[in-house]
This record gives C-alpha cells, structure tokens and sequence, in this order.
C-alpha cells in the first residue's frame, strides 16, 4: 500500500499477550519531520471469511485513507451477544455497517422478513435492516459499560457490490442507511452525536479483546485468498474445456417473449440476474453451443459456471457434478461451491440436453434442480428439446431456438460466394434442415457433385471420417443399422457389436478408424449411432443394399413406419433414374414429395418433382377457368361447385403435392399460377352471380357470401379450393421457413392483385411473412370498401389488418382510421374482430380507461343484485375477462378486488353458468377451490355431473367436470349421491375417472376410507378396460399434457393402473370407443396412440413385444417406434 509504515517495535502496544499492530501512513519532509497524519488502525475479532465483508472494509479503507484523518477499524467482531461486520470510528462520526452479498433480487421493508426471489420462486431471508439496527445499538452498550455517552452510532447495510436488479427495499431512515459500495464515502462523512477519542477508541478495542492487524491484507482471511486461488484454477480450466466449443456458436436471433434477441442479448440475460433460463428447440440448431457460450460469458459477470450432462444423470446429482468438478482442477463440487459463496461468487448450473436424461428420472432430476437453486442461490441454465417434466417447480424464462435460416446455414458451414462459384454447395444448404448438416456441408461439401442429396452428405462425411477403412466402415455401419431397425431397438451391447465386426472382417486398424470416427458413440456398454441422423443415413444404406436393385422393396420400405425417419435418406440414396421416376410415380407419400421438390433427395428427384408441381399447377388454372356453380338448398352451404366442371384426376395428384406446392409458395414460386387460377375462379363466381342481378339485395348478398364461401373456405372440391383452404387452415405443414426470395415475390403479387380470391390468396400468405413492409395501403383500400365484400373475406381482412401495426406511419394511422371507421356497421361478429384488432394498435387504451367506472358499476350490480339475474350477470362479468375488448380492463379490475367480495363474485358466478356455454368454467372452479373454503362445495357440485354428450366444446366440459372432482376433494366435501345416468361403459369409465381425482385430492378424511375409495375407482377402470377406459384416461389426461406438465395427471399419479389399461386397450385396438357422440373419424386411433404413449412415459420393459407388434401399422408404427425408444433409455436395457 502507498505510504504504508509498519511501527517500529517500541511502538507496538501489548495487551492481555495480544499483538495490536498499527496501520500508519505518514508523509515525511526531507528532515524527519511528520507534516500531515494519516492513520488507519484495523482490528478483528475473528478472521474475515466472506467477500461481501472483504469489499466493504476494503471500500472504507480506501476511504478513510483519502480523507487523511484517523479512524479505527473493528471487523468481524462480537459486542453484547451481537456479531458485528464493521464499526468505523473517527473523531467525527461512528459507523456500524451490516456487509451482504446478495446476488439474487429481493424485497424488503424495515419490518418483517425479507423475502429474495430465484428459480425456486421465493423464501425468506433475515432483515438487514433490522440486523443493522441490532447491531448499532449492541455496540452502543458495549461502549456504554466502560464510558459514559450520548447519542447512538448510525448504521447501514451495505450491498456488495450494488443492490441486485430488480430489488424492491427501503432506503432506510435516520437510525439505518440501506445502500451500497458508493454510499460508504457520503456515511462516513456524516457526523454522529456519538463519537470517541482515538485513546477511548484503543480502550474499547482492548476490552472486546480485538487482534490487530498489521496490513489490510492480514486483515483479511488467508482461505479467502486461497478460495480465490482455487475459484480461478477452476475458471482456466472451464474456460479451457468449453470456450472452444463457445467459439463454433455462429450468431443467430431467437425468440424471448415475442420478441427477437441476439447471442449477446441472451448471455446479458444472465448477467442482468436472470434467475432461470430454459433454451428450448429442436435437435441439431445450436442449443449446446448457446449453453456453452453462456456459461463461458458468466464468468466475466462474477459468477461461477457449472456444466454437466443430463444424459449422464443417473440419479445421483452430487456424483454428477462431483465428476465434472475434479475434471476441472476442483477438489470436488461441494469445495467448489463453498469457495464460490465464500468468495460472494453466484453459482450457474448448466444442464445441456435436459431431454435426453431418462424419462423415469426426469421429475427428480427437476426437482433436484429446484433444490440446488434454493440452497445455493445458483442461476439455472438448461437447454431442451422438450419441456420439463413438472416445470412448474422451476421460474425458466423461456428463448426459443429456431431451425437454421438459409444465412445462417451458410454462417455455420463457412462457405462464402467466392468459395462456391458454381453456387453447388449453396443448393445443398438449402436442402438441409439442421445446424449439424450445415456444418457437415462446410466440412465436406466441396467435395460432392453439383446437386448432391443429404444422403450423400452423410455418406462423404462418413468417408471422410473413415478414410482408407471406408468401405469396411459403411458396410459395418449399414449392418448395426439394418440390425437396429429388424429389432426394433437402438443400440447393441458391445459383444453384439464386436461380433458384427468379426463377421464383416473389420482388421484392427480399421476398427480404430471406426472408433476415431466418433459415428458411433458408446455409453456403459451399449453401442449407438453418435445422432439420429446418422441412424437415418445407414438405415437407408443398408435398405438400398438389401433392395438390390429391386423397386417393390424400396416401395415396401418407403411406406413402412419403420423407415419414417429415414425415408428422405433412402430416396436420396437411389441412383438408378428409372427406379427414382418409377417411385415419384407410384408414391403417395406428399411429405417425400415435398423434401424432393426442395432438393433433400438430390437433383434428379428435385427436377422430376418439380415437372409434376407444373403439370399440377397448370391444370389447376385450367380447371378453375371451367368451374360452376350451383344451388343445392337453403341456408348454409346452399351453393356448391358443379362435380362435373371438376377434373377428377387432378385431386388425386393435387393431394400428394399440396405440401410441396405450399413449400415452393414458400420459396417464392407459383405465385402467377396461383393468382391467375384465383381470378379465373373469381370469373366463375362473377358469372354465376349475374344470374341473379334482378334478385333482392338481401338474397343477392347472401348468395355472394355462399359462394364464395363454397370456392375458397369450406368445400375444397376444387384444387384451387383445396391450396386456398389449406393455406388459411394451417394445416399445410411448411416443413421450413420462408425461402430469400418469398417477400419479393410476395410484394409483387400484391401489386398486380385485382379480384377478391386473390386478395384473399394473398391474405393467407402475409402471414408467413418477415417483413415489415405489409400492403397497408391495400388493406386501407379494402377496409374502405369492406361492406362490398363476402362476409369470411371481411374476417380475413380485418385480421390481416392487425399485422399492419408493424407499417410505417402515416400507413398505421390510416388502417387505424379505417377501422375505427367500421364499428358498428357490420354487424356483431365483425364488431367483435374490429375491436380486436383496434386492440393490437394500441388504439383502445384510451377507451379502456374510460370503462373502468363501467366495469366498476357492473361488479357492484352482481354482487348487490339477488338471485338469478345477479348470477348470471357475475358469470357475464366473469368471462369478460377472457373475451371482450376490454378484457385487460376487465382482468384488472376483478383480480384487483379483496378477497371476500372476489370469492362472492365467482360463487355467483359459478351459479349462473350453465351449458353448453361451460368455457373459462374450469379455470374458475380452481380459483374457487383456492379460497378453501367448504361452504363453497355445494355451488360446486353440480359440475361434478358427467358432461353433455353433445357438447359443443367437449374438452372445456371434461376440464369443468375434472376440476369440481378435484375441487371437492380438496375442500374435503362429500361426492354428490347422483352425478348423471349411467347408460353405458363411458359413462362408467368417466366417472369412475372423475372419482379417481376426487380421492386423490382428499388428503383430511381417514387413510383406509380413501383408499377403499381410490379401490373402487381402480376396479371398475380395469373392468371397462376392454372399450372405455383408456378413451376416459385421455379426456381427463390430454388437458394435462397440453398444460406443459405443470399438474399432475391420473397416468402420472396411477401410472400401474394406466399401464394395464393401455396394454389392455392396445390389444383390443379396435373396440374403443369415446364419451362424446360427435367425435371426428380416427378417434380409436387417438385412443391407440395415446395407450402407445403412457406406455412410453411409464411403461417397462415387458411392454417392448407388444409395442414392436405395432411398429408396422400405417397408425400406429411411428409412435410405437418412439415409445420403444423412450422405455429402453428409461429403463437402460437394451435388448442383445
């Protein structure tokens, strides 16, 4: 330290044997002379062990120092009972300060505790204040004992180094400062009645028998010094390991709540105090990469950086963790953790690749992350195909990773435009789907032909790895894969694996080549493919082997559920152009079609394609051009197309090619076309209305909405019909994003559009669009005349016009003007999606703000109006929250009541509801039940019924019904005697079903009665197992799975029960049979593979054979490949 001298020996004082040694800087003339004093005298009381303790002395110090007045320093001491962090005295001023290294944002007030929030929500913590005040007033009466005072010290909790973001505290007031670092220079410069002399001082320390400290640095703890040692070796080492793969992550823009984010926005996320992330998406587009570069970037945020695997998960979280500890230069996780809080060092557990650690432990493995972030205050980091199981345990914060764009791909695979000249190798980035084939494309595309296919990717990438043992390595390779699929298992114990090897003649050399490759990846001691795409590409090489040349076989292949994964890598795989025409020919496979038309299967099979979209296409318009109509009855669906205008082979061969047709809309392509048959279809319409120009203007109107009703949105007759449906529906499919060139193309289209079908064409595609350039002055032009148009056009365009609030001004404001110009003059419904869309302008606020004293007055009317009429206005009140356009307002208002006159509200409401109209029901009951109050039971009750068969929203009515049994349960109130009649096994199955969750939650009532009621429901599922059972398991289990886990379900509650349902149902597929009447054609499939499903999440190992029964049925083969590769990484077996 500048100007630091130690005392010479006759200046140490002694006292009860204890060395007290003295802090003094003194600038000295050239003659000896002291011309100015500076002296800092320090003393401990017990050696300093935590950093927040460490900045603060250090900060006052520093300050004391500056100030060149005298001061004593007592840390870590005792006084009165009380531990005391730091009192500062000097001739001016006293100061106790209470040192805290909060990391996490908290809340607090001067009373009560405070309460810090972190992954694991919140708990509560000590107040600081209150500590700080304790503390003062100890040293106080510590002082008071050997002297005679006045006043009190002044106290401050101090937050090293700044109060958490995000934290809500009290300032303080006179007697207590809350602040931080910054703050020590303004407290002690505040004077306080209280103050010693430097003598008085030096007493005081000898009677709370303090040590000396001869430097600041003695002052401090030696193990934090060594902690610091340690922490750093550990941080080289991470860095080391992990920055490297950091370094390969290419920048990419992911979506966070609605918006888009970049890389470095989502590593400031974390060093803002973000307490949880999930990074969710699908396999192979930089999840691990942005994990790892997370982790990497922590560390310049003082925290320190923990990354395992969840795939190596294993129950056992310590030995996890341990394991990659010491593999960093760490003693183990737990030194590493202490030395971290030690030295006020935020702990950030990474877990990359939540989804593949094995189902059964995937809740305990979420719930030990719970407890780790709650006992350590540790960030959580964890990446994801899939959602967590009971990710209601974890506060996430959600960034969703997306597939590669088209620059992206060519980022990751480092290919620039002078590098590829022939543009080959860019073709082949546009027909891969993931980062890890992009990457394969840098490495290896150069070496491929112009218009390779992603099996011939994999193929040079494989020989590349391989080298001179290529051709051994593929043989060998093809056959694990070829064994894989014929088992139905996928992976092999190393025996089986070295058998193959031997039966192949693989030498040792090349066997080592095989290893080095890193295809194959091995865990304990099974063997498997290092990803699923390399399953795939072998799986097609051994398939094309074993055809020989024969075309029924790559048929039989092409179509087998089996190969679903690998059927793009087999078509790739054809070289023989015959044999490729012949099954594009024969094919009705429109998923295959569609990946050959985007160029996955080479180019051949992408040209073939193509030639068959523009056939379609032009016999598309030809089609529209003779299309008529005519009247079939009244009302709706009064108008339909003419079948014999229609030509009949063309739906066949549309049908195959709608999702390749749509992906090449995509792309840019077939726009003309599609415009052109739009306005010639729109000819059609235009002719068959002249017909009634002499007819009323009601009935013209009404015919004008029909048929245009009938050509674009409901019979689909026409493969027009069929493309415009499938656009507006969703149900296309895209397999990928928008191509470079669609925005272009699109803003051209709009330029040249005349007629209302290709408006209403071009409506349906905005949505697929990037850009920001919408048409709003089109969309202003078609609002103006809006009344002109059929009614589902109007819909449309008003829904379009929403996305416009993205325009520029003075566009924004003038598709705000027109509609507002609109309210009120077509009627409700269009009212309705007016408002709506207003909404998403922000152009209602003003008015929300004045229905407040409206919405004020209607819940002041339900709750003081009598009987029915005031229950049916509180349920009126009650979904306004849901479904009006003020529903914000709405929400606010009622979430905003007290507790007693919210809980009348919904009691009344809960009364007045009444079907079919049972939407937001369920939602209700469940707050009702929260209120825990059993005199509540009987308005409940009668939810309890068994549903209207013929309910137009059946799954609100299951929820409703699913709620008020668990409701009652919880509030420990008796089922109703009668809860509807009981006409047949569904009827049976779902009650039982509703008992199941009734006893489930009532947890107050006598163990042995409420087992015997859980027995009874048990029975009588396992009797109507045959036909009902599983088809009531999953109306009561879907509305769980579509909740992301957050609740638990009967299948996860009852998981043996469900297992003997499903393996019951399965056998017996085609007697099962739903509750409600109206469901749609494939609901005993939806019941298959729903049993295929619980099999998969709780099954076991006896379920394989029957599961691998299924593996070639066209319904049902996909799922149960998936569910036997769930069981088998669940329960580590793996068949030899």
């Amino acid at each position: 330290m500048k100007n630091v001298r130690i005392l010479q020996e006759s200046e140490v004082l002694s006292f009860s044997g204890q060395v007290f040694l003295v802090l003094d800087t003194r600038s000295k003339d050239m003659s000896g002379g002291v011309t100015d004093t500076n002296e800092v005298r320090l003393f401990v009381g017990a050696p300093i062990q935590y950093q927040s303790e460490h900045d603060c002395l250090r900060a006052v110090v520093d300050a004391l120092t500056t100030a060149g007045k005298w001061a004593y320093c007592f840390a870590n001491f005792h006084a009165c009972g009380r531990q005391i962090d730091l009192a500062v005295l000097t001739e001016n001023t006293t100061l106790v300060i209470e040192a805290k290294g909060y990391r996490l944002p908290l809340q607090g007030d001067k009373n009560g505790m405070w309460v810090q929030r972190g992954p694991y929500g919140e708990r509560k913590i000590g107040n600081a204040y209150q500590q700080a005040l304790d503390a003062k007033n100890a040293l106080r009466d510590a002082i008071q004992r050997h002297c005679h005072i006045s006043g009190y010290p002044h106290a401050a909790v101090i937050s090293t180094p700044t109060i958490p973001d995000g934290s809500t505290l009290t300032p303080g007031d006179f007697k207590v400062t809350v602040g931080c670092l910054t703050d020590i220079v303004r407290l002690l410069a505040a004077p306080t009645e209280l103050c010693l002399t430097a003598d008085a001082c030096e007493h005081l320390a000898k009677q709370l028998n303090l040590d000396r400290a001869i430097t600041l640095d003695a002052a401090l703890s030696q193990d934090i010094f060594a902690a610091q040692n340690a922490c750093n070796a550990y941080l080289c080492a991470f860095n080391e390991f992990h920055a490297p793969v950091a370094a390969k992550l290419v920048d990419d823009s992911y979506k966070y709540d609605a918006h888009e984010i970049d890389a470095s926005q989502v590593r400031s996320m974390l060093g803002m105090g973000t307490q949880g992330l999930l990074i969710h998406g699908p396999a192979g587009c930089g999840k691990s990469l942005l994990t790892a570069s997370c982790a990497i970037a922590c560390i310049a945020t003082d925290s320190v950086p923990i990354l395992v695997s969840a795939k190596d998960f294993e129950g056992e979280f310590l030995r996890l963790i341990d394991r990659e500890a010491v593999l960093l230069n760490a003693r183990s996780a737990n030194r590493l953790i202490a030395i971290s809080r030690s030295l006020g060092k935020r702990i950030m557990l990474f877990l990359d690749g939540y989804n593949e650690c094995r189902d059964d432990l995937k809740i305990n493995l979420t719930r030990i992350l719970k407890v780790f972030s709650r006992r350590y205050n540790a960030g959580i980091v964890i990446s994801s195909q899939q959602n967590l199981a009971r990710n209601d345990l974890l506060s996430l914060r959600t960034v969703e990773v997306a597939r590669p764009t088209e620059a992206l791909k060519a980022a990751i695979a480092v290919i620039s435009a002078h590098e590829d000249r022939s543009g080959s190798v860019r073709r082949l980035l546009g027909a891969v789907n993931s980062g890890l084939e992009a990457s394969l494309v840098g490495q290896v595309g150069a070496f491929l032909t112009v218009g390779a296919s992603r099996f011939a990717l994999f193929d040079m990438y494989a020989r590349r790895k391989l080298g001179v043992a290529a051709a051994q390595g593929i043989r060998v390779l093809s056959d694990v894969a070829a064994t894989l699929v014929e088992r139905t298992c996928f992976s092999l114990s190393v025996r089986e694996f070295d058998r193959l090897c031997d039966a192949e003649q693989l030498d040792d050399k090349a066997r080592q080549h095989l290893t080095r490759s890193r295809l194959l990846q091995m865990r304990g001691d099974r063997i498997s493919f290092a990803h699923e795409l390399f399953f795939a590409a072998f799986t097609a090489e051994a398939v094309i082997r074993s055809a020989d040349g024969n075309l029924d076989h790559i048929l039989a292949a092409l179509a087998s559920p089996r190969f679903f994964l690998s059927k793009v890598f087999i078509f790739g795989a054809v070289e023989d152009d015959r044999m490729l025409y012949a099954v594009l020919d024969r094919t009705a496979d429109y998923d295959l079609l569609a990946a050959c038309a985007n160029g996955e299967c080479g180019l051949a099979a992408q040209s073939t394609a193509r030639q068959m979209i523009d056939r379609a296409m032009q016999d598309t318009l030809a089609e529209a051009a003779g299309l008529r109509f005519q009247i079939v009855g009244e009302g709706w669906n009064s108008v339909s197309i003419d079948g014999e205008s229609l030509r009949p082979r063309l739906k066949e061969t549309f049908d195959r090619l709608l999702p390749a047709i749509g992906q090449q809309l995509l792309n840019g392509k077939y726009l003309d076309l599609a415009m052109a048959a739009c306005g010639k279809l729109d000819e059609s319409i235009a002719t068959f209305s002249a017909g009634f120009a002499e007819e009323p203007k009601a009935k013209r109107v009404k015919l004008q909405t029909e048929v245009f009703h009938s050509a674009y949105v409901m019979d689909r007759k026409a493969a027009i019909s069929q493309l415009v449906y499938a656009i507006h529906s969703g149900i296309l499919g895209f397999r990928r994003e928008a191509g470079a060139s669609f925005d272009s193309a699109l803003e051209d289209a709009w330029s040249r559009a005349e007629s209302p079908g290709q408006y209403y064409f071009l409506l349906g595609l905005t949505r697929c669009t990037s850009s920001d350039k919408m048409p709003a002055p089109v969309i202003v032009r078609l609002l103006k005349n809006l009344w002109a148009y059929p009614y589902h056009f109007q819909l449309e365009v008003i829904d379009c016009a929403g996305y416009a609030q993205r325009s520029e001004e003075p566009h924004r404001t003038d598709v705000i003007d027109a509609l507002q110009a609109l309210l009120g003059k077509l009627g409700p419904v269009v009212n309705s999606f007016l408002f709506h869309a207003l909404d998403a302008f922000g152009a209602l606020n003003d008015d929300k703000q004045n229905h407040i004293p409206t919405i004020q007055h209607e819940i002041n009317n339900a709750l003081t109006t009598e009987g029915s009429d005031g229950e049916e206005a509180a349920w009126a009140l009650y979904c306004r929250q849901f479904d009006h356009p003020f529903d914000t307002a709405y929400w606010e208002e009622i979430q905003g009541l007290d507790e007693a006159r919210q809980k009348a509200l919904f009691a009344k409401a809960c009364r007045g509801a009444e079907a079919p109209h049972v939407s937001f029901m369920g939602i209700l009951i469940r707050r009702l039940a929260e209120f825990n109050d059993p005199q509540l039971g009987p308005t409940i009750a009668r939810w309890t019924h068994l549903p209207d068969k013929r309910s137009v929203m059946p799954q609100d009515a299951i929820q409703a019904f699913v709620e008020a049994h668990q409701a009652l349960g919880r509030l420990d109130v008796e089922l109703p005697q009668s809860r509807g009649e009981l006409e047949s096994a569904v009827d049976i199955a779902l009650l039982a079903c509703g008992e199941l969750e009734y006893w489930s939650c009532r947890q107050l009532i006598d163990t042995a009665q409420r087992s015997r009621g859980i027995d009874i429901a048990h029975g009588t599922l396992l009797d109507y197992a045959c036909s009902a059972s599983a088809g009531a398991l999953l109306l009561t289990t879907s509305r769980y799975f579509a909740d992301d886990g957050n609740r638990v379900s009967l299948v996860q509650r009852y998981p043996e029960l469900s297992v003997a349902i499903c393996r019951v149902a399965l056998t017996r597929r085609d007697e099962q049979v739903s509750y409600f009447a109206h469901e749609r054609p494939g609901t005993t499939e939806s019941i298959g593979r729903f049993a295929i499903q619980v099999l998969a999440e709780v099954g076991d190992i006896s379920d394989l054979q029957l599961l691998r029964g299924l593996c070639d049925l066209e319904s049902y083969g996909t799922s149960a490949l998936r569910a036997i590769e769930k069981i088998e990484e669940r329960m580590s077996y793996r068949p030899t």
